[in-house]
C-alpha cells in the first residue's frame, strides 16, 4: 500500500463504475514505515468504507484469505520483487480469482516477475489483456540497444515491458502432479 497510490486508482475507480466491491490491501509496513500515509490518503479521499488494510505480511494473509474461502474479481501484485515471493502472491491469487477474473502485476521488466509471467503463461490458463497501457520497453545500456538497432529488431522483441500487465482467468485449471513446462 506504501503511499496509497495504486489503491487510490483502484477505489476510485471502482467508485466511478458504481462497483460495490471492497479493496482489501496487504502491508505488514503501513503503519511503521510509511506512517499510515496510505490509509490517511484513503480517507481524505472519502473512499475509507470500500477500504481494509491487512498488517500481515502477504505469505501469511493470502493462506488465510484461501482458508476462508475468499473470492475475489482482481488482485494487483506490486509487493516484493523477488522471484519467491511474486510467484507466491500469483498462487495465492489464482486460487482466490473467479474465473474471468484479472490479475495485475508491476514492475514487469524487473528479471523476477518477468520470470513469474512466463510461468503464469505455461502453467495456467490465463490470457493477457490489453489495458490501454502503451508497452515502455527499457534497457539501461547503450551497446545492447546500439546492437538492437544493427539489428532491426522491434524493441518488444528485444526488451522486457516494463509497464503494468494484466491477465484474465480463463479457467481454475490445475496441471497433473508431475507436469512441467519450460519457462
Amino acid at each position: 500500500m506504501a503511499f496509497g497510490w495504486s489503491t487510490l486508482a483502484i477505489l476510485t475507480a471502482l467508485r466511478e463504475i458504481g462497483e460495490e466491491g471492497q479493496l482489501v490491501s496487504i502491508d505488514p509496513w503501513q503503519r511503521s514505515s510509511y506512517h499510515n500515509c496510505g490509509i490517511a490518503a484513503v480517507g481524505r479521499a472519502g473512499l475509507a468504507p470500500r477500504h481494509r488494510l491487512i498488517e500481515r505480511p502477504d505469505y501469511l494473509a493470502l493462506p488465510e484469505m484461501a482458508q476462508a474461502k475468499t473470492e475475489i474479481d482482481f488482485g494487483y501484485i506490486d509487493g516484493c520483487h523477488t522471484f519467491d515471493y511474486v510467484l507466491l502472491d500469483f498462487w495465492y491469487f489464482d486460487r482466490l480469482l473467479r474465473v474471468g477474473g484479472l490479475i495485475g502485476f508491476n514492475d514487469c521488466d524487473w528479471p523476477a516477475v518477468h520470470k513469474v509471467l512466463k510461468f503464469v503463461l505455461t502453467h495456467r490458463r490465463y490470457t493477457e489483456v490489453d489495458v490501454g497501457l502503451a508497452p515502455r520497453y527499457v534497457d539501461y545500456s547503450r551497446r545492447r540497444e546500439l546492437v538492437r538497432r544493427l539489428r532491426r529488431v522491434p524493441s518488444g522483441l528485444y526488451y522486457r515491458n516494463a509497464s503494468d500487465r494484466y491477465f484474465t482467468k480463463q479457467e481454475p485449471w490445475e496441471p497433473r502432479w508431475d507436469f512441467f513446462a519450460e519457462f
